[in-house]
């Protein structure tokens, strides 16, 4: 997949899953819904984030980072766009059961840290690795 085919397919099922998300918002009552009707909420607010960020993340990397190949800034942006949209989607969803703490933020931000800090140090034991072979 080319990277333009990338940035649109992105936008438009990011622009689908905002769509969704509104759609559920609007039509469904919260006070007489189900689990399926919080799911649907929360799910597609979940994709619609991810797509945003991901979006926001690029975008930011290809003007900010103008000397290296954009195709790498995709993983990247896909996974960090997958870490703030958990984030906000659980802080959601434990204040919808009134189980959110400010401490109970702050150590979702810690965890999600750590996980983004091993995936970089991964990242960087693999292009250590790459070099001491081509050299």
């Amino acid at each position: 997949m080319s990277l333009r085919s990338f940035v649109i397919l992105m936008t438009v099922a990011t622009i689908v899953f905002w769509g969704a998300w509104f759609t559920v918002l609007f039509f469904i009552d919260p006070f007489s819904t189900n689990f399926i009707g919080f799911l649907c909420f929360y799910v597609s607010l979940f994709f619609a984030l991810v797509g945003l960020f991901t979006l926001i993340g690029f975008v930011i990397r290809y003007f900010w980072k103008r000397g290296k190949p954009a195709f790498k800034f995709v993983g990247i942006s896909i996974r960090q766009g997958i870490w703030f949209s958990l984030l906000i989607v659980a802080s959601l969803i434990l204040q919808g059961e009134k189980l959110f703490t400010w401490w109970a933020g702050l150590l979702m931000v810690l965890v999600l840290a750590i996980f983004e800090a091993f995936f970089l140090s991964r990242n960087m034991e693999g292009r250590k690795k790459y070099q001491k072979s081509r050299t």
